[in-house]
């Protein structure tokens, strides 16, 4: 096996400020000397030529995050350079956000010699980070406009941000890990939620699904809970994030739609695995009138009617309205425990 080279300390510096984001500076405290390496010139857009100094570092630095820069035997004593992040305004007018930190070398006999020190620019992580801060205002600014909840979840649906949820239901972080979260739904609701992101996350589409849900104060409140899958550019989920509200959807003394399409009204038997006589009976209209709604649509059996048939549905949770995109759907909810079986 043939013998490695020894990296010389020089070769790995070079290679350690390639990318032209690191830098190093040292400061000879007894000749009170300063001397930076080539990847701080970069960083800071100096020419290599000029001799550096410590007033030049000094004008630099942003007037906010300016230091008052003390004698080198100060600063040994109060180490008040030892980690710090700090902006630097370039001479090409080019703002730049740094991270420094400082390592103090000390004689055998323990007296301080050399200070050096590390910078890094790290404007891109300050940018993307005030990017991230204010898109989170805007979608809390978004969510008070709509009066709703907004959540996310991992692509596995595992819950990752809870707050929203542990707000409406008082439940604590422990409490909602895992399916625990479902303690806050009706009873009669948990299969339902569950079957819904369960079918969501397998197929990786759209999720919907009205329950109740259990308020702080042991209340129940209805409510519309949403959610979309992100993908990344080859197509795979990336993560989730959905919406919970107010049902105002949901009801009996809401009015059904003017005209329900007869394969809709066919879908929303199906939910309750109703036959045309089970829907005839529970609506008290014809069979005729309820095969006549399936066939031409709710139009075809006239106002009072088609009532009729909207609420006997309703009282088993099952509404139409507008999906994500606007066009109408059918949805199924638990239903109206104050409603007749």
């Amino acid at each position: 096996m043939g013998s490695i080279r020894k990296m010389s300390s020089y070769e790995l510096l070079r290679i350690v400020e390639e990318d032209g984001r690191l830098g190093i500076w040292s400061w000879d405290l007894a000749l009170n000397s300063l001397t930076w390496s080539a990847g701080l010139y970069r960083i800071l857009g100096v020419d290599p030529s000029e001799t550096v100094s410590l007033d030049l570092f000094r004008s630099m630095i942003h007037p906010d995050d300016r230091l008052a820069f003390p004698e080198p035997s100060q600063i040994v004593t109060d180490g008040k350079l030892t980690r710090r992040a700090f902006r630097i305004l370039r001479r090409d007018g080019c703002l730049r956000h740094v991270a420094s930190r400082v390592e103090m070398i000390h004689s055998r006999d323990g007296d301080a010699v050399l200070m050096t020190g590390l910078v890094r620019d790290i404007t891109e992580e300050e940018e993307a980070r005030a990017t991230l801060e204010a898109t989170n205002r805007r979608l809390d600014l978004l969510a008070r406009l709509l009066e709703v909840e907004l959540w996310t979840a991992g692509p596995d649906g595992s819950a990752v941000d809870t707050a929203a949820w542990r707000r409406k239901t008082a439940q604590s972080s422990a409490d909602v890990s895992g399916w625990g979260r479902l303690e806050a739904v009706h009873p009669e609701d948990r299969d339902t939620v569950r079957a819904a992101w369960r079918e969501a996350v397998s197929g990786g589409e759209r999720y919907q699904a009205r329950y109740r849900l259990r308020r702080p104060d042991g209340t129940y409140a209805r409510v519309h809970s949403r959610a979309l899958p992100l993908r990344t550019s080859d197509g795979a989920v990336a993560w989730w994030f959905g919406a919970c509200g107010a049902d105002d959807l949901q009801g009996a003394d809401r009015p059904p739609p003017a005209t329900v399409p007869g394969h809709q009204l066919r879908a929303a038997r199906a939910f309750l695995n109703w036959s045309l006589g089970d829907l005839a009976t529970a609506a008290e209209v014809s069979l005729s009138t309820v095969r006549r709604a399936e066939a031409d649509g709710s139009g075809a059996i006239g106002e009072a009617a088609w009532s009729a048939v909207a609420r006997a549905l309703s009282r088993r949770g099952v509404t139409f309205g507008a999906d994500l995109g606007g066009a109408l759907a059918v949805y199924l909810a638990a239903a109206d425990p104050a409603s007749p079986e």
